[in-house]
């Protein structure tokens, strides 16, 4: 056989070889130039990192110095307002630079959570759901922070403040005031009657008013009414906003101005915040709040509140503020992609703010999906499309039951402090014309007793939530002790409906007022929630035994938002979150919250109760406090404004891959505490 094997075939070989050998050197060397880039991303991270740190350290030796602090021992100028000395101020960074020493910590990776409905609005302040909310807390910063474990007010964008009470002369000239007998000039002066107005009317209201004397409210706001408090808050040095534009007193000014400007849509967010009277930047790094009148919670009124960049949100009018979906500019940790451009229905993504002034958290990236479908959701936490699962029952039994989810999960069942809670509200104002059927505290009674909530707490909820007695958590300091969950009472409701005038007059088994019209009324809850539908079907049942019809609504959730803005709806069942550690019950059942806009939006009005509250939020002896609020808590038990529903636990069930996710006294503690170790990293990109 001859061999073919020739001189040519030597060479095709040849460089055959050398080919092969050249691109096994080539990836060779693009292995090495790549583990230099990584080592170099990592050299610069950690530089970053360290720049962070050595700034921070920088700038907290130069405060001290700047605050008096002797190095080898003495005082600091800035006391606390509780007698503690702007030194002994925790440093709320200490439990995130613990964590980096936690063996394992890494940076890197992304978190992804799910939101159970669509997300109208993201921009501060005329963002109106949780939603927007929760995600304004990684964008957002402001003067003051609550620890996490002692619930204690914590410094963070200021450094220290200070607190000088004037009380003493504040009640001295309201007290004097209040004892001066109106004139008929001033009431005139004050009501501005218009010139067609009915005299005899104006005559009537002079001498109601003559007769109801001065309001504190309008002593408080005339020009020589001193300020019950003033607060001073000293701000960090290196504070920066994502783009990099340092944050001054000017910027806490601004985001004061915006909040109370009338054309912003915010009148929920104002009157929490309405005892502040002034906002005024000292210096750069100075800024002063004068009070109103006494607040238990005046520090954090004051140094609550979100701090937004000037330069930023001065370049809008309020009228495209308010239409706006996603203008969104902050301090925090996190930023937005383009902080102009977000709308809804597009992904939201929060990116790392690598100029963060603090101590940086460990994940890339945050991002919110929008899955309004229960069974989806669920779905998406069991294909690992999404990291954290805010659990339905039935839906955390499921979950903690399967061994091959729990095989790579972390599940926790806690509660809030503080603790939010479910409520159904009965509109109790006249629409198109008519009486509210639940104008009469009667029938608001006898729907409550018709709420089967411990069976519901038991079929819906697994046990996992008690019925609920008022609007203040079970066994706090604010609930009356005395006061139990209305039972479920068909009898007891029945008979009270009958006392109010409705009863089943043609025996068709639905109950009719004298006109013969039938109690009937649509209940409003969003739509998409297994939860909600099955809970609306024992709602209906438990009704139709004492013959009122009660018609489904569901509705999609921006649309419920607005029906809530226009006060247009019979009954509307929602919940409320946890809020301040001690609940201040002004925002849903003052009277002042009536109007359009305002989170009383089921016109619930009682004099007394609006007196109490105000009287509570200005005695800041906390053991006479509690027994005011547990005057508030009596008379809402006997008003029922709204049926208290449940106090729920939170049940969360988290991806196994996160590390230090721990329970604190507040729940769980913040996702700016957790990290993915770096083999277990699956999000990066």
């Amino acid at each position: 056989m001859d061999n073919r094997f020739g001189f040519k075939d030597l060479v095709l070989a040849s460089l055959l070889v050398v080919l092969i050998v050249s691109v096994w050197l080539a990836m060779k060397q693009f292995d090495r130039q790549w583990d230099k880039v990584e080592a170099i991303e990592t050299q610069i991270s950690q530089l970053i990192t360290e720049q962070a740190q050595t700034r921070k350290q920088v700038f907290e030796l130069t405060d001290q110095l700047e605050s008096g602090v002797v190095l080898q021992g003495g005082a600091t100028r800035a006391d606390a307002g509780d007698g503690r000395s702007a030194a002994a101020l925790p440093d709320p960074f200490d439990r995130l630079e613990a964590i980096h020493e936690i063996p394992g910590y890494a940076e890197g990776d992304a978190v992804i959570d799910a939101f159970g409905t669509s997300v109208a609005r993201v921009t501060p302040l005329v963002t109106s759901d949780a939603y927007g909310r929760a995600v304004g807390g990684y964008v957002f910063e402001s003067l003051i922070s609550r620890d996490p474990e002692t619930l204690e007010n914590v410094p963070w964008i200021a450094r220290s403040w200070t607190i000088e009470d004037n009380a003493e002369a504040w009640r001295a000239y309201v007290e004097e005031r209040l004892a001066d007998p109106l004139t008929e000039d001033e009431v005139r002066a004050e009501a501005a009657f218009p010139a067609e107005e009915d005299e005899s009317a104006q005559n009537a209201y002079v001498e109601k008013r003559l007769a109801e004397g001065r309001r504190i409210g309008d002593v408080i706001e005339e020009p020589g009414c001193p300020d019950a408090a003033t607060i001073t808050f000293f701000l960090r040095r290196g504070v920066t906003f994502s783009d990099g534009t340092p944050l001054t007193a000017r910027d806490v000014v601004f985001s004061w101005e915006l909040m109370n400007n009338p054309e912003i849509n915010a009148p929920s967010i104002r009157q929490f915040y309405d005892n502040l009277k002034s906002c005024e930047a000292v210096d750069e790094r100075t800024v002063r709040f004068a009070i109103k009148r006494p607040h238990y919670e005046a520090l954090g009124h004051a140094g609550g509140r979100a701090v937004l960049p000037e330069h930023f949100y001065s370049r809008f009018t309020p009228e495209e503020i308010n239409r706006t979906p996603g203008l969104v500019m902050g301090s925090g940790p996190y930023r937005m992609p383009d902080p102009e451009s977000w709308a809804p229905g597009r992904p939201i993504e929060l990116l790392r703010n690598e100029r963060y002034w603090g101590v940086r958290p460990a994940f890339d990236r945050v991002v919110f999906r929008e899955i309004s479908n229960d069974v989806a959701r669920l779905t998406a936490f069991r294909n690992g499309e999404i990291d954290i699962f805010a659990a339905q029952a039935e839906q955390y039994q499921s979950l903690v039951n399967d061994p091959a989810v729990m095989g790579r999960a972390q599940a926790y069942a806690y509660d809030t402090v503080p603790t939010g809670y479910n409520f159904i509200a009965w509109n109790q104002r006249e629409r198109d014309g008519s009486p509210s059927k639940f104008a009469d505290k009667r029938v608001r009674q006898a729907m409550t007793f018709l709420t089967e909530r411990q069976r519901m707490c038991e079929d819906l909820y697994l046990g996992y939530a008690v019925p609920a007695a008022g609007p203040f958590a079970p066994g706090s300091r604010q609930a009356d002790p005395e006061l139990n969950a209305r039972p479920f009472d068909v009898e007891r409701g029945r008979a009270l409906l009958r006392e109010a005038g409705w009863d089943d007059r043609d025996g068709d088994g639905v109950i009719e007022n004298a006109a013969g019209e039938p109690l009937r009324f649509k209940l409003t809850y969003p739509s998409g929630s297994d939860l909600y539908n099955r809970m609306v079907l024992f709602l209906k049942d438990s009704y139709a035994r004492a013959g009122v019809v009660m018609v489904p609504d569901p509705l999609e959730f921006s649309v419920m938002l607005e029906r809530l803005d226009n006060q247009d709806f019979d009954a509307i069942t929602l919940g409320w979150g946890g809020g301040a550690v001690e609940r201040d019950i002004r925002q849903t059942f003052h009277v002042s919250q009536a109007n359009k806009g305002g989170d009383n939006f089921m016109g619930y009005i009682n004099p007394e109760l609006s007196d109490l509250i105000d009287r509570a939020r200005e005695t800041l002896d906390e053991d006479e406090r509690m027994a005011i609020w547990r005057q508030t808590h009596r008379i809402l038990w006997e008003d029922q404004p709204y049926t208290f529903m449940f106090n729920r636990q939170t049940l969360w069930v988290i991806d196994g891959r996160f590390e230090n996710v721990n329970r604190v006294t507040a729940g769980l503690n913040d996702r700016s505490e957790w990290f993915t170790p770096q083999a277990e990293q699956v999000r990066t990109r």
